[in-house]
């Protein structure tokens, strides 16, 4: 049976924060005919509370997400991360 990785040995796999992991899915399910949210691959989660997992393949699949991904605010993920930026922002105040 093939390991499955928590989000934590994902996001270091992938070299990136989990809270950045978070913001790529959160994109996918707001904007789910983007041809970049197409390339994140599905996770698995048997209810809503649990974990989340990803096969070891999937990795290759979040590498690819994040070369063609484009930075900053006017990029394709630029409306979801800024939406929750700000919020944490106003959260911190």
């Amino acid at each position: 049976m093939e390991k499955l990785l928590r989000i934590e040995e994902v996001a270091g796999d992938v070299g990136c924060s989990v809270y950045t992991l978070n913001l790529w899915y959160k994109f996918k399910k707001e904007e789910p005919d983007s041809y970049l949210a197409k390339l994140l691959p599905d996770y698995i989660q048997s209810n809503a509370t649990s974990p989340r997992y990803w096969k070891k393949k999937d990795i290759k699949k979040l590498l690819k997400f994040k070369e063609t991904r484009r930075l900053g605010r006017y990029g394709e993920m630029g409306k979801v991360t800024q939406k929750y930026y700000k919020k944490g922002k106003n959260n911190e105040e």
